[in-house]
């Protein structure tokens, strides 16, 4: 995907603009954020009565640092990928790879914790088949949005529309940081 700016697309590391290895980051952080955010508000209810406000707000700081240090894992292991693949098939298309593989990568780990249970009871045949399942689901939605041009572009949009969201959570990160420290001193 090309960026209309050309000073920013003309730095680049591991043949990735900064624009697109920013996008990418920012995705992760809102992807896994979102996950986060929806386990406090399951959690938080049952907090109120127990703690207090400072007791609620480390809890929450607590969360949103393991949020962002698992955007980084997230983040990390999508360039990870991006080093073994060859620049001609994702250069372009880094920023949509990333995203769809962030998102995936995130609803296989939703499907894993709400079925942990089930999964740490599967044998390794059926261990197996989980990650041939997952990689199959992986390359099914490459293969789509390699073959519709639409679903890029769109793609591509969506994700720079949650890069602003993907900044917020960025300065709550840091904020939170701060916090967790500052409880720790």
């Amino acid at each position: 995907m090309k960026i209309n700016n050309e000073a920013l697309n003309t730095n680049k590391i591991l043949g990735i603009s900064i624009v697109d290895l920013g996008l990418a980051f920012t995705t992760c952080i809102v992807i896994v954020h979102l996950w986060s955010i929806f386990n406090l508000l399951e959690t938080i209810p049952s907090w109120i009565f127990r703690l207090t406000t400072w007791e609620i707000i480390g809890g929450i700081s607590y969360t949103q640092v393991l949020a962002f240090f698992e955007s980084m894992l997230l983040f990390g292991i999508l360039l990870f990928i991006g080093i073994l693949i060859p620049k001609r098939f994702y250069a372009d298309k880094f920023v949509v790879h990333s995203a769809l593989f962030a998102l995936l990568i995130s609803i296989w780990a939703v499907i894993i914790q709400y079925n942990y249970g089930v999964i740490r009871t599967l044998g390794g045949k059926k261990l197996l088949i989980l990650l041939f399942l997952i990689l199959l689901s992986a390359s099914l939605i490459l293969i789509i949005v390699n073959r519709i041009k639409k679903i890029d572009l769109l793609i591509y949009s969506v994700v720079q529309k949650m890069a602003v969201l993907g900044i917020v959570y960025l300065i709550i990160d840091v904020l939170a940081i701060f916090i967790v420290i500052a409880r720790n001193l």
